[in-house]
């Protein structure tokens, strides 16, 4: 049996406790009253005992800023899945303590969170596909995003008691703006699926969830090794999320201190790692994507000088000509004349 609710306007708070949270107009409800208390109090009872969980009574919240524009939230046996999206301008605040391992994809308008998680200071950036995080089963996270003006996102809560059947340790630490493909690709499926679930739902989700967990695990354990590992210099994933920023951000001025944020380490052990792994200063390799990214507007399209040093980050046509000629040994007009010859 799935629950299964959808509102599409208006204003509407989502708090938690230690319910499934349903958020719905009357008008638009698709099932009893009586179906959603069912519902709540069989995930209630499922979320004690579980891996020295506590029991319900224990201080949960979630708090979040901003507009709730539209939801749509099933609950099933083993998950229960919110599709949502909110409105606000520049930063939301945001409050968030649950008794299950939630899952969450920043489908779009998520760009930097920075909050206390379990007392612990973090500031993580969600470039490129670095959309997912897991936030372990009672840990507590309590800060701002930056986002908008539209923030659209979905969160998994899986059941404690379905992840006790199949998980022999607990997942405790979390992982915050990390890619995954394949449980990118298995949450938007699943998201479509929950806006018209059908009777056979369920047992797709609860495949999903079985798959999911088995992701999640290993992207977990990853997460620890490499936390671990980091002294030996910055992993391949590390260092994909680096250029994919850059690349992103090549038109604006960029610092030490974002690139230490994106890969989630101090400015002191980042300048170590990054030397190791690439063998080249931060600012040397954010100036050679400059430079490669000119030659590709000067090979491939007509825009001018000074538009093409504006795309890559330099303010001054003179600044751009002297560092491209020092980079490649001629000026960005030779340059070009070489590529239409």
């Amino acid at each position: 049996m799935n629950v299964h609710s959808k509102q599409t306007f208006g204003k509407s708070a989502l708090t938690a406790g230690n319910t499934v949270i349903i958020c719905v107009a009357v008008h638009q409800q698709k099932v009893s009253l009586l179906s959603c208390v069912w519902c709540i109090l069989s995930w209630n009872s499922r979320l004690s005992g579980v891996f020295g969980m506590a029991s319900v009574e224990e201080n949960y919240v979630r708090s979040v800023g901003g507009d709730l524009v539209s939801s749509i939230i099933t609950a099933t046996p083993s998950m229960r899945i919110e599709v949502l999206r909110r409105k606000t301008a520049g930063r939301m605040h945001w409050h968030f303590r649950q008794p299950e391992l939630s899952l969450f994809w920043f489908d779009k308008g998520a760009e930097r969170l920075r909050a206390r998680i379990d007392g612990r200071l973090v500031e993580r950036r969600f470039p490129g596909k670095s959309k997912l995080a897991i936030f372990p089963a009672g840990i507590e996270i309590e800060g701002e995003w930056n986002v908008g003006p539209t923030l659209d996102y979905t969160v998994v809560f899986l059941n404690p008691s379905f992840i006790g059947e199949r998980l022999r340790h607990a997942i405790t630490d979390p992982t915050v703006a990390f890619e995954h493909d394949g449980l990118t690709r298995g949450l938007a499926e699943l998201c479509r699926e929950a806006a018209s679930p059908d009777n056979v739902f369920d047992l797709m989700a609860e495949g999903w969830s079985i798959q999911a967990l088995a992701h999640i695990s290993r992207v977990s354990e990853r997460n620890q090794q490499q936390s671990s590992e980091f002294r030996g210099g910055l992993p391949g994933r590390s260092r994909r999320r680096l250029e994919e920023y850059v690349r992103e951000h090549l038109t604006q001025p960029i610092c030490l201190a974002e690139l230490s944020e994106v890969v989630g380490l101090s400015k002191r052990h980042f300048l170590r790692a990054f030397q190791e792994s690439v063998g080249a200063t931060p600012y040397n390799y954010v100036l050679s994507l400059r430079i490669a990214e000119a030659k590709r507007l000067l090979s491939e399209t007509e825009d001018s000088i000074v538009d093409v040093a504006l795309a890559t980050g330099f303010n001054y046509a003179q600044h751009f000509s002297t560092t491209f000629r020092n980079a490649t040994g001629m000026t960005p007009s030779a340059f070009r004349q070489r590529c239409l010859s």
